[in-house]
């Protein structure tokens, strides 16, 4: 496709996205101005006019999208390891037991090189990132906003480590010893 025909499609699609997110903001406005609370929202009344813009052609949230988006450029191809752990894991204390406990059934030599949500490990002498599955989320539907709450993740995947990834200017890795 010819360089100005693409940016015409671009153009098109931001100025449709452009309308989409001003309908948006005008009904959180609409909402803000006249209800006082969410015990008092008339719920019914704005879900039908949620559930009428999106046949419309609003898209009010795209989870699958965004989620690709931002995983693709954390997560590597293919895993080295993976396990469930014993516990749901919600902290970053968690994460470092249940690496432990895994290292320990199956007899690897463990350093918490960098102890987190993603935390980098040293694994019999390798280096690994490591990272957790989507958390399983329950939704509540009594409100029109997005709530959540999590349980916790189920599968530890474990990558070897790219330095280039996580690396400043000079080149150096930015979690060496």
């Amino acid at each position: 496709m010819p360089l100005g025909e693409y940016l015409n499609h671009y153009i098109q699609f931001l100025c449709d996205r452009r309308n989409e997110l001003g309908q948006i903001i005008e009904l959180c406005k609409e909402i803000n101005k006249n209800e006082g609370g969410l015990s008092t929202m008339n719920t019914d009344f704005y879900l039908n006019k949620i559930e009428t813009m999106e046949k419309k052609g609003v898209s009010f949230i795209d989870i699958t999208r965004d989620f690709i988006e931002k995983a693709k450029d954390v997560m590597p191809a293919v895993s080295k390891f993976f396990f469930e752990p014993n516990v749901p894991i919600t902290t970053k204390r968690e994460f470092t037991d249940e690496l432990f406990k895994y290292a320990e059934r199956e007899g690897k030599d463990l350093t918490i090189l960098l102890e987190g949500m993603e935390p980098i490990v040293l694994l019999n002498g390798k280096k690994y990132i490591c990272m957790l599955e989507m958390p399983r989320i329950l939704n509540f539907p009594f409100s029109i906003f997005f709530s959540t709450m999590t349980f916790g993740f189920r599968w530890v995947y474990i990558y070897e480590y790219e330095a280039s990834k996580d690396s400043d200017k000079s080149g150096q890795d930015k979690y060496s010893e």
